[in-house]
């Protein structure tokens, strides 16, 4: 009387993979059985192993390897059985049931060849999961406990293969021979052995060639073992013995034939493979398709190549920006300056378009952009549309990184300048002139063409130090002493060295919001109520707004009244120079400013809403106070620090409101925080 099933097992020095998968055959509840093993082992020890455990099995040590392909089919060969069941060594049952549930896929289905489960995919060798995943694709994943995953074919693959079983070259989702199971027929059906990567494909194609009917489930009755080490992981993405395959498999089967699989084979194949027109020809392409789906492959090959570098192209404009704000600095006039502006924005604007966005986002920088798009048209000024693309094209990119690239180019930048004027190679080290105090002196600028746009500089950078010196501490690391008084001394230490290029510039403007910076910084370092405190942020708020409305009240009257006239002097007459141009005069600020409003003075909030309108400037406010409020949520004092002490320097000095987009470092936090939403992120 024959026996139900062969369980057919070729292997290779692997005897204990042998013996974990022979234990669960003969765990099976399903006895109607033999066991068929071509041995390819250049060792003993799986002979052993059979022969002192289980010598029922039919076992067969090949005198010389026949190789991957040929040994599976000499397995198949011994067998005997009504239906075969192949079973790679490395893989094994699942559970005592498997055997029988597979066997009843095709009792209970009498015209089919073929039957398939689903599979468990168990990482073998300390496999990672998420590494392994690629295995996956087209399959439905099961979450499972960690070291292994469940997949089993689509709803959408059972459809298309029981429509027109040459779907299947479109996509296997039959998995790994080890899931299926097929009746012997009129004649044993072998793998393919002129076939390589895609041998199960092979093999499967030949059973629905017989019966295009098959049995399947979704249970995974089969667990794989997943390693490095399996044949397929051999194959490179692109080689060309997976092509050949196909290829081959194209061709055997008349693939041809269905317009499908002529598609899937011309785009995923011939094109991604390079092959020329002439290969097309010959698998019975026609010409306009093969241009098409080049043209495609192309763009998407393009479109890919931008996706994949998109943050290169950031970094890029990023550093361009820094650069460029450093040039401006020295006594070198840039030639190339708007070119690059341009070369910058062409970059952002690359990022954006390659970086994914949620509809709520899109909203956002749709309305950003038609206000932004109204200023440039406008006013004839194109800083607002490169801000606007810098902000948005900012997202995923880290904060700490954009601010530590800040500080490191901008202090080596610094030096450079410094040591070429300094050993008189370029630029000024000193200037002597009349700087409104009433007679001559003499200043150092290191090379930065001003004492003011040295101390301007080193103001900004010293605010991004002290940031970065305290971003990512969490409440528990202010709350230790130790380390508030080592945050303490590195702010005092950057206060210091303040103090020490005062002695040189003598920027009366930077050493005083210097000083409130830092005392604002300690206070709030080493005051946990102030901290945590909603009436500090409020201030904070209303204190911005208050100097945005002062520097409107002063475009109104400039130094005319009495106050204002006081006020004025100790400003060193900020008020007074941009009064004098009549279009900076409140009365004279619009929705969106003039273009002939090109004049250049130190008022930064006059020269603000003068520069760009009234649209703009609120908008810049708005930006402002979104900022207060992101330092509220995730109490980061430092950041509602420097909002309050970048308004206060503003009212003295127009260094943030400028042609280059750096020197403003309040556009990196918004671009950090604009797309964050609700999500919760390192408390400071």
């Amino acid at each position: 009387m024959g026996v139900k099933v062969s369980i057919c097992i070729p292997c290779y020095n692997n005897a204990d993979e042998v013996g974990r998968l022979l234990k669960s055959i003969y765990s099976q509840d399903f006895t109607d059985f033999e066991v068929n093993l071509s041995d390819d082992s250049t060792n003993d020890e799986t002979e052993r192993l059979v022969k002192e455990n289980y010598p029922d099995v039919n076992y067969r040590h090949n005198a010389k390897p026949y190789g991957h392909i040929f040994n599976w089919n000499a397995a198949v060969k011994m067998s005997k059985g009504e239906y075969i069941k192949i079973m790679f060594s490395d893989d094994w049952f699942t559970d005592n049931t498997s055997l029988a549930e597979l066997v009843s896929l095709l009792d209970n289905n009498p015209r089919a060849m073929l039957a398939f489960s689903g599979s468990r995919q168990v990482m073998l060798d300390g496999q990672d999961i998420g590494a392994m995943h690629h295995v996956a694709s087209g399959y439905h994943e099961g979450a499972g406990r960690q070291g292994y995953y469940d997949r089993c074919a689509d709803d959408d693959f059972i459809e298309r293969l029981r429509n027109d079983y040459r779907n299947l070259f479109t996509g296997n989702q039959i998995g790994a021979p080890s899931a299926t199971i097929y009746r012997r027929g009129s004649a044993l059906t072998l793998f393919d052995e002129k076939s390589n990567w895609a041998s199960d494909m092979f093999l499967y194609f030949d059973l629905l060639e017989k019966s295009p009917e098959f049995a399947y489930t979704t249970k995974p009755l089969i667990s794989i073992g997943v390693h490095e080490k399996q044949y397929t992981e051999s194959f490179a993405e692109k080689d060309m013995r997976i092509y050949s395959d196909y290829r081959y498999m194209y061709t055997k089967y008349r693939l041809h034939e269905s317009k499908v699989c002529r598609d899937y084979f011309l785009k995923k194949f011939v094109i991604k493979y390079k092959q020329k027109l002439s290969e097309a020809k010959s698998l019975q392409m026609d010409t306009a398709s093969y241009m098409k789906y080049s043209v495609r492959e192309f763009m998407d090959s393009a479109w890919c190549f931008l996706k994949c570098r998109s943050q290169l192209f950031f970094w890029a404009a990023f550093i361009i920006e820094l650069l460029i704000v450093i040039v401006d600095k020295s006594a070198y006039l840039n030639p190339l300056e708007s070119w690059l502006f341009r070369i910058t924005f062409v970059l952002f604007s690359i990022k954006i378009l390659t970086t994914k966005y949620t509809k709520n986002e899109w909203i956002v920088i749709l309305i950003t952009g038609a206000a932004a798009s109204a200023a440039y048209f406008i006013t004839e000024r194109d800083e607002v549309v490169r801000a606007a693309v810098f902000i948005i094209s900012c997202k995923n990119i880290d904060l700490k990184k954009m601010l530590s690239v800040i500080l490191a180019i901008t202090a080596v930048g610094a030096i450079v300048l410094f040591g070429l004027s300094a050993f008189g190679i370029f630029g000024k080290f000193a200037m002597t002139a009349d700087f409104g105090r009433g007679g001559v002196e003499t200043r150092y600028c290191f090379g930065m063409g001003h004492p003011n746009s040295f101390s301007s500089m080193l103001f900004m950078i010293s605010t991004v130090a002290v940031y970065l010196c305290v971003y990512g501490r969490s409440e528990a690391d202010i709350a230790d002493k130790a380390k508030r008084v080592k945050i303490s001394m590195v702010i005092m230490a950057v206060y210091v060295f303040n103090i020490i290029c005062f002695l040189f510039t003598d920027s009366n403007t930077v050493l005083i919001v210097m000083t409130l910076f830092t005392f604002g910084c300690l206070i709030m370092l080493w005051a946990e109520r102030l901290r945590n405190s909603s009436f500090v942020y409020i201030a904070g708020a209303v204190i911005f707004v208050a100097i945005v409305l002062f520097s409107a009240y002063g475009a109104a009257v400039g130094n005319e009244t009495p106050v204002m006239y006081r006020l004025d002097k100790i400003l060193n007459g900020r008020f007074q120079y941009s009064y004098i141009h009549e279009s900076a005069r409140l009365e004279n600020w619009r929705l969106f400013a003039d273009p002939s409003n090109q004049e250049y003075f130190d008022q930064g909030f006059i020269r603000l809403f003068y520069w760009y309108g009234i649209i703009v400037g609120l908008a810049y406010t708005g930006a402002n106070l979104f900022l207060i409020g992101q330092s509220y949520k995730r109490k980061d004092y430092i950041l509602l620090i420097i909002v309050v002490a970048y308004g206060v320097f503003t009212i003295m000095e127009a260094h943030l409101i400028s042609v280059y987009l750096l020197r403003n470092y309040l556009l990196v936090w918004l671009g950090y925080y604009w797309y964050q939403g609700k999500s919760e992120r390192k408390a400071i």
